[in-house]
């Protein structure tokens, strides 16, 4: 359960009137919003005709039995109108953050106001927010499906499709006029260009080895292996050799224990061989280039 007191609303710049013809069409929010200024001030008249009822029922007491039976019937009444306004702000703060929540009957082929959510959700799509295996069907349309057997990496495609898409001869790749090599076809982020002839099929597992490359430290430490750009690393490491790159000492063994983990849950034994830090005062920080001199006490080849 979520109590919620302030409702987030965005500038009236944000929400302008809509013209359609002579006619000035108020902004879908603005719809969500005056429900909920409605139904506030219906809860505060009860709360106020309620507090009222209730101090005359206590200080007057030298009403006559009809009045003191009417007032006890207004009571009552305010009592069981108290929750269904409850209930109803519930359901317009609801609408306003989801319009899926939204209960209200509208007209045919109308849909309720658009919620935060929906706006918010707008460009997301299944392949953006699911990281599964894809897979090709019949009608060589992408799909995705849980597969154990596919990896993020990888597309399923039908026999009848993979057996079309053999390649018996050289084929050309994407920008000849540029790279007009015979054998491998691709740049570091293998994102332009494809092996002209079966000479770059061997080239192109060494070009593909960024599964091998890129580990993700945030999956639950598992340090599984995550698909990206390679262009990513050798921008973080051009962004590390700043002159103004210093991190702090928690930060730098951070870095020195990912750079020297394995694939897999697998630690490794033995203590960690580290450097000076480049700075002492006040606090002990080290630079960029630090870690690059780390590595090369593992590999001084």
């Amino acid at each position: 359960m979520f109590l919620l007191k302030v409702v987030p609303v965005p500038p009236s710049r944000f929400r302008p009137a809509t013209m359609m013809g002579s006619m000035t069409l108020e902004s879908p929010q603005n719809q969500l919003l005056t429900q909920i200024l409605t139904q506030t001030i219906k809860l505060r008249n009860l709360h106020n005709e309620l507090t009222t009822t209730s101090r005359k029922l206590q200080l007057e007491k030298h009403l006559d039995s009809t009045k003191i039976a009417a007032l006890q019937t207004t009571r009552a009444k305010l009592y069981r109108q108290a929750p269904e306004a409850c209930v109803g702000m519930e359901v317009v703060v609801n609408s306003l953050m989801n319009s899926t929540k939204n209960s209200t009957t509208m007209g045919p082929g109308k849909l309720p106001p658009q919620g935060i959510k929906r706006i918010l959700e707008k460009k997301e799509g299944l392949f953006r927010i699911n990281m599964m295996g894809k897979r090709v069907n019949c009608a060589t349309r992408s799909v995705i499906s849980p597969d154990i057997n596919i990896e993020t990496n990888e597309i399923g495609v039908p026999p009848v499709s993979a057996k079309m898409m053999v390649i018996s001869s050289s084929s050309i790749g994407n920008q000849p006029s540029i790279n007009r090599d015979v054998s491998p076809r691709k740049d570091f982020d293998r994102d332009e260009h494809a092996f002209a002839s079966k000479l770059g099929c061997p080239k192109r597992g060494a070009d593909d080895c960024q599964q091998q490359q890129s580990i993700f430290g945030t999956d639950l430490g598992l340090g599984n292996p995550l698909r990206c750009l390679i262009q990513d690393d050798i921008g973080s490491g051009g962004w590390m050799t700043n002159v103004d790159m210093c991190v702090n000492r928690d930060d730098y063994y951070q870095i020195i224990y990912d750079a020297l983990r394995p694939e897999g849950n697998y630690s490794g034994q033995g203590r960690a061989i580290t450097v000076p830090p480049n700075i002492w005062k006040t606090v002990p920080m080290w630079t960029g280039t630090a870690h690059f001199d780390n590595d090369e006490k593992y590999y001084p080849d």
